[in-house]
């Protein structure tokens, strides 16, 4: 199956579960669904390259459920916790909407799990599967406006800005960074040194993604305390 079809196929699946996960806490508002889509999107590209050129699943699996909350605690302002949650979630939800459909075509006697895992095509009929499901889904959730909302206040301003948000992202880059340098020797004897390369510099962007930001953000609130007069000043 071509590089494009799959990319693609990987970026509608994530898509679908990031506008679900994120309808569950009523986040499908304003902007909002662009952002998702964005961060899903790169994953759906990393997903690609990480499993199906650089062989790297077993990274893969824990790299981008820290992806997400990397991306979320940034761009939507989240404490780690929050974002640690969503991450959580979406990959439950990614999980069990694969399992289902693929269980279901297993009932109806159509294929079974063994012949799913050796077939691209039969995946990429699930990955489709799982686009529909949960694009449903979230069309019914965001109508009925079921879902709960954070706790405002928990989530944006100075609580954000701890440095113990920041130091939990960084190790858990950090984390994840040791353990693939444990493989490294292993996986260097039958693979090119240049994916886990891409890979670490990927990891430190994330890093320097979440500096910066948090600095931006610091100096844009600092800013706008001081120039209140006497407000939110303790």
């Amino acid at each position: 199956m071509p590089a494009v079809s799959r990319i693609l196929l990987y970026i509608l699946e994530y898509g679908a579960t990031g506008l679900f996960t994120f309808s569950i806490f009523r986040l499908l508002y304003g902007r909002n669904p662009v952002k998702i889509i964005l961060i899903t999107t790169l994953m759906g590209i990393i997903q690609f390259y990480l499993s199906e050129i650089a062989d790297m699943k077993a990274t893969t699996i824990i790299f981008l459920p820290l992806f997400l909350i990397i991306t979320c605690s940034v761009v939507f302002a989240m404490p780690i916790s929050y974002s640690f949650l969503i991450a959580i979630i979406f990959t439950a939800v990614g999980f069990l909407s694969e399992f289902m459909i693929a269980s279901i075509l297993q009932v109806a006697g159509l294929t079974t799990y063994i012949r799913i895992r050796g077939s691209l095509m039969l995946m990429s009929t699930i990955q489709l599967g799982v686009t529909v499901f949960l694009l449903s889904l979230t069309y019914f959730f965001y109508k009925r406006k079921f879902g709960f909302m954070f706790v405002e206040s928990s989530m944006y301003g100075r609580k954000v800005l701890k440095p113990i948000n920041i130091l939990f992202g960084i190790l858990l880059v950090l984390v994840v960074c040791a353990i693939e340098v444990s493989r490294l020797s292993i996986y260097t004897a039958t693979h090119s040194i240049v994916h886990p390369i891409i890979f670490f510099t990927i990891s430190a962007l994330l890093v320097t993604i979440l500096l910066v930001a948090w600095r931006k953000n610091k100096k844009s609130i600092d800013k706008k305390y001081t120039n209140t007069i006497g407000v939110g000043k303790k």
